[in-house]
């Protein structure tokens, strides 16, 4: 695992910790968990759609 993996993945912990002890339950981190990854995936194919459309010079229609 390289260093900037690791970091990440320590923060990752730490941060669920924090929510356990809490004591909102698993819940709440699964949820802000998933919130960020459909945000990540939506990100994703934002770029995509731009990468696609200066490759082929046409405009992204979808805004």
């Amino acid at each position: 695992m390289c260093y900037l993996c690791m970091f990440i993945f320590k923060s990752k912990c730490v941060v669920n910790q924090s929510n356990q002890s809490r004591l909102k339950g698993e819940s709440n981190s699964m949820e802000i968990e998933s919130k960020l990854w459909f945000r990540n995936i939506e990100n994703r194919r934002k770029t995509l759609k731009t990468r696609l459309a200066d490759r082929t010079g046409q405009p992204d229609r979808t805004g």
